[in-house]
């Protein structure tokens, strides 16, 4: 008897299309950026460390950086040291 009363929930669940999972998908990565920038937003008002205050011009350049899109990628040590040490 338990098994009928699941079987419209597993239907249900089964259902859900492609155009609403990449809907989800986008919700979610969303709240993520929000959650990421929140994060820093308070961090920056509330923000002290055992050092002290942090600078406002700092946490503004660093919140900046945050939503700019990354112009190369690390592959490890090697490739760290030639992309700082290329002139590009």
């Amino acid at each position: 008897m338990a098994l009928t009363s699941e079987l419209p929930l597993a239907y249900s669940l089964v259902m859900i299309s492609a155009s609403e999972i990449r809907k989800l998908t986008s919700e979610v990565e969303s709240l993520k950026q929000e959650v990421g920038r929140l994060r820093s937003l308070l961090i920056s008002v509330a923000g002290e460390d055992r050092e002290g205050a942090y600078r406002a011009s700092i946490v503004r350049e660093l919140l900046k950086a945050a939503t700019e899109q990354p112009t190369r990628e690390y592959a490890g040590p090697g490739s760290l040291l030639k992309q700082l040490t290329d002139p590009r």
